[in-house]
Order: C-alpha cells, then sequence, then structure tokens
C-alpha cells in the first residue's frame, strides 16, 4: 500500500498457528531487521483482525498480515520509527537500541 510509506514505516503484525508460528516467534525483537520494518509482532491467527490479510502458504498453513504507519518518531541514525525516539536527554533524535550502539557496549543479536 503506498500510502503507508518506506517499509521503516510501518508496523507489522503477523498471525499465524502452530510450527510457524513458533518459528516465526524465535526471533523475537530481531524478526523486524528481516521484514525492514520498524516494529514486527507475532500473534497466534486467531487474534488477527477481520481486515488483516489472509495468505495461504504451499505447505497450506495461513498466515494473516495487518500494516500500519507507524506512529513514532523516527531515528536519525538508524530510521526506525521508534517509540523512544528523543527518551534519551543527551542523545534526543536517536532510539535507545542506537544509543546502546554509539555510546555503549552496543546490542547483541542472534539473529539478524
Amino acid at each position: 500500500d503506498s500510502q503507508l510509506g518506506g517499509s521503516l514505516e510501518r508496523e507489522l503484525d503477523l498471525y499465524a498457528d502452530g510450527d510457524l508460528l513458533a518459528a516465526l516467534q524465535a526471533p523475537g525483537e530481531e524478526l523486524r531487521f528481516w521484514l525492514l520494518t520498524s516494529e514486527a509482532r507475532i500473534q497466534p491467527l486467531t487474534d488477527a483482525p477481520v481486515d488483516a490479510q489472509r495468505i495461504t502458504l504451499d505447505s497450506g498453513e495461513v498466515i494473516a498480515l495487518h500494516a500500519r504507519r507507524s506512529e513514532h518518531g523516527k531515528c536519525e541514525r538508524c530510521w526506525h520509527y521508534r517509540e523512544d525516539v528523543g527518551s534519551n536527554s543527551d542523545h534526543p533524535t536517536i532510539c535507545n537500541r542506537c544509543v546502546e550502539n554509539v555510546v555503549g557496549d552496543g546490542e547483541v543479536r542472534h539473529y539478524a
């Protein structure tokens, strides 16, 4: 949807069941880096809203997607739209993840 803007302007909710749900939950917060979105949340398929786009995969499993434009500020360093942008008074234009990477020990990633 062109009204949503670029992928980093988006927050994405994914809905699945069974093994697919578990696989999507495994990377936790890091899933957003795979999907190039500012937020990616995984939930059971039964929680999908009526307007979520449903896709049947080749395996027969169903996944539902619901995307929306983020209402959060844009981090000037990583360009993600995050709720915590501006929460650090020493670094008011970046998110806490970037603060940690710039002046802290740096983030630890396991998947992405």
